[in-house]
């Protein structure tokens, strides 16, 4: 079980995944982050210290016991930035490098807008007011594309940033392809809501909502000239359905009766692979049909797939379920338990994995199958790789 953020933020945290040889797929949150062509990893995340704010039997500290969490950055194993102020809690939640400079999103609660963008261990840009949260970002020339979630009167919202600037629609995946940037947004023609498909701010794709409600879009997957987006929307049943678009034309993974979701979407040659759950449990889908399911078959533990990606046949899934109030993170392979990782880099034809391995309570970094690094700081917690 991971050790999270106080309960305001664990609502808000979850993780996102970017691929960067084909796609960079974000939101809900980002949790992995690759380049080809591996030499050094970078890992995003947090560790525990002492809380300098800590009064004994306080209500008002969010602090488990007498510690809070840093954000923090390692390369190679060592700690290269710690984040924050060290007095109010802090997350770097995506990392990104981009020839020098090292590039994270995260939050810090020292300041009011706390959603954060630090460049090379500093504040570049403050974004969003209250409980707003940066997951995951992407440099395109000199140009920082960030998404994650800001504070509303209804709760918590999908988001996207460009150099600090917001959005103007609300955007609910956001897609690097090359040098195009494709963005899936929510918008209002006239009292309904419909959900469109832009590349470079012009709208290419509008999705079918197949007489449906309600279109939600979890990720974003470009191959050549196609794009793909899966989600899930509302059907005559009155459930949300699993569906998949490719160029806005929709298919629905699963029946109108099944409460289901897509959550991540990955395409190899001519198959295209998706990860969501169905009926509480995580499911894989390839091309349509029912690859396999993850976990136990007799308990729905109501988990979450957070990514999907392919090395070769191997078929690779994060999920996520959440516990008391704590979120347990577990990789799988082919159906098969990664057992003590919790998120996975693809890099070439190399798999790292984030994790514990039991021996200690920090984190251990994997590179196929074999221990890479195992950092010093206790009570770390990796959101992100990164491997360049």
């Amino acid at each position: 079980m991971q050790h999270n953020t106080p309960t305001f933020a664990r609502s808000l945290l979850r993780l996102s995944a970017i691929a960067i040889a084909s796609a960079l797929t974000i939101l809900p949150l980002a949790s992995i982050s690759c380049d080809i062509g591996a030499k050094d990893v970078y890992v995003a995340g947090y560790y525990s210290v002492p809380d300098p704010n800590y009064v004994e039997g306080s209500e008002s500290s969010y602090a488990v016991g007498n510690r809070l969490d840093v954000a923090a950055v390692w390369k190679n194993g060592t700690l290269l930035y710690r984040l924050g102020d060290g007095k109010h809690w802090s997350a770097a939640n995506s990392v990104y490098v981009s020839g020098k400079d090292v590039y994270v999103a995260g939050y810090d609660r020292s300041s009011a807008n706390s959603a954060t963008v630090w460049k090379n261990g500093e504040v570049m840009y403050r974004l969003g007011k209250g409980r707003a949260e940066a997951k995951s970002l992407y440099v395109v020339g000199q140009d920082v594309f960030v998404t994650g979630t800001k504070e509303t009167s209804r709760g918590s919202a999908p988001t996207a940033w460009k150099n600090g600037t917001e959005h103007t629609k609300k955007v609910l995946a956001l897609c690097v392809h090359g040098k195009d940037i494709y963005v899936a947004a929510e918008e209002k023609e006239g009292r309904k809501s419909v959900v469109t498909i832009q590349k470079n701010g012009v709208v290419e794709h509008r999705l079918d909502d197949g007489g449906g409600r309600d279109l939600e879009v979890a990720s974003l997957f470009v191959s050549d000239k196609d794009v793909y987006a899966v989600g899930k929307g509302t059907w005559r049943s009155g459930s949300s359905v699993a569906a998949i678009w490719k160029n806005g034309a929709l298919t629905r993974l699963v029946g109108e009766d099944s409460s289901s979701s897509a959550e991540s979407v990955y395409v190899s040659g001519n198959d295209v692979y998706v990860a969501g759950s169905n009926e509480g449990f995580v499911t894989v889908w390839r091309n349509g049909a029912t690859l396999f399911r993850i976990g136990n078959d007799n308990f729905a533990d109501y988990g979450r797939a957070k990514s999907i990606r392919l090395l070769g046949k191997d078929v690779y899934v994060s999920k996520e379920v959440q516990i008391e109030g704590e979120y347990d993170c577990t990789v799988w392979k082919n159906g098969t338990e990664s057992h003590g990782a919790e998120l996975f880099c693809i890099s070439g034809n190399d798999v790292y994995l984030a994790g514990r391995d039991g021996q200690a309570d920090s984190v251990t970094i994997w590179k196929n199958g074999e221990v890479k690094y195992r950092f010093k700081e206790s009570m770390s917690h990796a959101n992100a790789i990164f491997v360049k």
